[in-house]
Order: C-alpha cells, then structure tokens, then sequence
C-alpha cells in the first residue's frame, strides 16, 4: 500500500507495506476486502490480545471469526505504524458512548490518533487522522431486508430524508435508503455518540422538485460541530461515507497484502 506524498512526514510500514503518515489535515480511508486476508488469518490472531481472540471465538460462523479477526489485526498494524509500537503492543480503549481510541498513542509518540471503523458484508473501511475526530460507515446493500426499509427510516430518519426516500422508484429504495443511513452513521461515529444518538435531529438528504439533494455538510445540533460528508463506492454492492472536520482532505486507498 503506498500513498501520495504531498501531505506524508515520515514512512512507517503496515503489513510489511509502505506507509506515509499524514498531516492534520489529511483522512486516509482504507479499503480492505477480506477476501484478499484470509490465508492471513492465524497469523493476525496471533497479535491480538487475549479479550480480542475470545471475542473472535464467540461467534457461530467461521467466516465471521476471521472477519473480527483481520479487521482487528489490521487496525492495529496501522495504529503501530503510527505510533512507534508493535502491533500486540498497542492499546485501545472505549470512551462512555464505546466509540474506539488508541489509548498509546501520547505516552509512545506525543501525537493524537483518531480512527473509525466500519465492516459489511466482504468490505471494511478504516479511517484515521491526525486532524480530529473521524467517523466511517459500510453497508452492503441488500435488495431485499427482512425489515421494510420504511419501517425503519419511519423511526430513525428526519422528515426531509423520508421525503427522499419516498421520491424514489422501488428499484432504487434499498440503495437510498443505505446511502442515507451510512451518512448518518459517519456522522454520529464521528460525533463520538454512535447509533444511540439523535438520528432524526440532522438531514443528511433533503428533497427538491429537481430531485435528491446530497448535503456536503451537516450541522449536529446536540453538539453544535459542523461535518463535511464524503460517499464512497469501497466496492460493488457496498455503499459508505466519512465525516470529518470541515476543511480536511480525504484521500482514498486499497489495502493489499504483499
């Protein structure tokens, strides 16, 4: 994995991968399949503590286990690189709504890293910065839900963005309504409040006669921060977004093995 240059100050390595770290005001959001780790997957247990390896076990399908597996593992190879440690090295901790932070990072490296994460179906995405809080979200987008996307938007959806949604053609409800909703989940992420927040109190979508408009930023009142929205396609079937500060730059990758 190698980034561009203009905003790096020093070169780490994640998985045996260059690694430039960014300045403040740059987000790095890395796609990772899961699907290209597999064959990695002992090898990445081996790092985890053992709370995290429980964690894995707990779950019924294999397939799961080596997903909580790689996306663990991976998060931490990146959070190493930046803050001088190995990856079993690393600690996190939760703060009081369980949003994830690195809690090494000013003893080993004087340097604040935020970073979010999010995993769906074969894709996860991890987001982190040097330039305040970030929030991420992926959904794999499923044509038909056991739950009527209605029935939920009815409860967790401003009504500007149930206007939006009901605008729509049939064919296009599942994929508004998961575009919708992993706004609205970046941007609590990176609120720090999570999915318990007040989702129906922002709009990340509002309705006009020429169509679906996509706001690029979104004030949160509960907290009065402003966050600039950005969507991504990680990969076909899957839809996301990031919310960071206003003013930071976004800047995209892959993440393969060697």
């Amino acid at each position: 994995m190698s980034f561009p240059s203009a905003h790096a100050n020093s070169i780490h390595s994640v998985c045996g991968l260059a690694l430039k770290v960014n300045m403040p005001s740059v987000v790095k959001v890395c796609t990772v399949l899961f699907k290209h780790w597999r064959w990695r997957v002992n090898e990445f247990a081996s790092i985890l503590p053992a709370d995290e390896r429980e964690c894995a076990r707990r779950y019924h399908r294999r397939e799961d286990q080596e997903r909580f597996v790689i996306t663990r593992a991976l998060t931490r190879h990146i959070c190493a690189a930046y803050a001088g440690l190995e990856p079993h090295a690393v600690m996190f901790r939760r703060t009081s709504f369980g949003k994830p932070y690195l809690a090494t990072e000013e003893r080993a490296c004087h340097r604040k890293i935020e970073f979010n994460v999010s995993h769906s179906g074969d894709c996860v995405l991890i987001a982190w910065t040097e330039g305040g809080p970030v929030g991420v979200d992926v959904e794999a987008v499923e044509p038909y839900r056991r739950v009527s996307s209605t029935e939920i938007a009815s409860s967790a959806f401003s009504a500007d963005e149930c206007a939006v949604l009901s605008s729509v053609t049939a064919e296009e409800t599942a994929a508004t309504f998961y575009r919708i909703w992993v706004r609205k989940e970046a941007v609590l992420k990176a609120d720090g409040c999570g999915v318990g927040g007040p989702l129906k109190s922002f709009s990340v979508a509002v309705w006009t006669p020429v169509g679906t408009r996509w706001l690029d930023e979104v004030s949160f009142t509960s907290s009065d921060r402003v966050w600039s929205i950005v969507d991504l396609t990680p990969a076909p079937a899957h839809v996301a977004a990031v919310a960071v500060p206003l003013g930071a730059i976004v800047e995209k990758c892959n993440l393969f093995p060697e």
